[in-house]
């Protein structure tokens, strides 16, 4: 019986086709049924002859009846074996087929599953280069701002220092228009005052001379004089009146002057 056949639950003995007592004894030289190459030097001594030859103490034996009947033909118990490790073979080819059929499915699936997984990296990529470059462009933008905010703020100092000195250049002549105003009053006072002067002079003078010229010491040379000094007194008194409405131009322009830079101080 080959080795490793009618042990375990894989191969169970069939006890129709085991060998009876004393069919088969290794220890004895007579029935001894292995191969000569398998014994060992001594025994395989024992087994030839002077001349060489082995000699076959138990020739081969008709074996017993086998186990299953397939279409009338018996089968011993290896055949039969041999058989049923056939189907399984096959079972197995197909299930490999199965799996390889599946294998290939799967590879399949999985390279196009990679595919995909490749093209969404490669647009994940592009995206993530495109957001990269936007935010380049928003620090350059960025650092542009900061450009203009600086050059904005310098400009506003500038014109914080130049509204500074326009609102004190605005108070000084504030000032000076206050100043001139102050001295035009005074001297429109002073010319209302020599204008009164005259006509009060011009008014003594009619009288004086109304009154001389009631006299009967008149004469015609000092009627003459007196006229003349009465035209001369009309005169200063005409001189007067224009000088005044000069001063009340000029005090009018000085006021309107200083109201527009009161404005434009108060706008400021």
């Amino acid at each position: 019986m080959p080795p490793g056949f009618g042990t375990g639950e894989r191969f169970p003995p069939n006890k129709e086709t085991l060998p009876g007592p004393g069919d088969y004894d290794p220890r004895q030289a007579a029935g001894f049924k292995a191969d000569p190459k398998f014994l060992g030097q001594e025994r395989f001594n024992e087994a030839l002859r002077e001349g060489g030859e082995f000699v076959d103490f138990s020739p081969p034996q008709k074996g017993k009846a086998g186990g299953m009947t397939s279409e009338g033909r018996k089968f011993s118990w290896a055949t039969t074996r041999i058989a049923e490790l056939e189907q399984e073979l096959e079972k197995s080819k197909r299930r490999y087929k199965e799996l390889k059929a599946q294998l290939e499915d799967d590879k399949t699936r999985v390279e196009g599953i990679l595919t995909e997984h490749a093209s969404a990296a490669r647009q994940a990529q592009r995206e993530l280069d495109a957001a990269q470059g936007a935010v380049k462009d928003k620090d350059a933008a960025a650092a542009g701002l900061k450009t203009d905010i600086s050059r904005l703020q310098s400009e506003l100092s500038e014109a914080q220092a130049l509204v500074e000195a326009g609102s004190l250049k605005r108070k000084q002549l504030r000032a000076e228009c206050n100043d001139r105003l102050q001295a035009l009053q005074r001297d429109l006072d002073a010319e209302k005052k020599l204008y009164q002067q005259a006509k009060e002079g011009a008014a003594a003078f009619q009288a004086a001379l109304a009154q001389y010229m009631g006299t009967s010491d008149a004469t015609p040379a000092d009627a003459a004089g007196l006229i003349d000094a009465l035209g001369e007194a009309e005169g200063q008194a005409q001189k007067a009146r224009l000088a005044l409405a000069d001063s009340r131009g000029e005090l009018e322009a000085a006021r309107a002057t200083a109201a527009g830079h009161d404005a434009a101080s108060r706008s400021g």
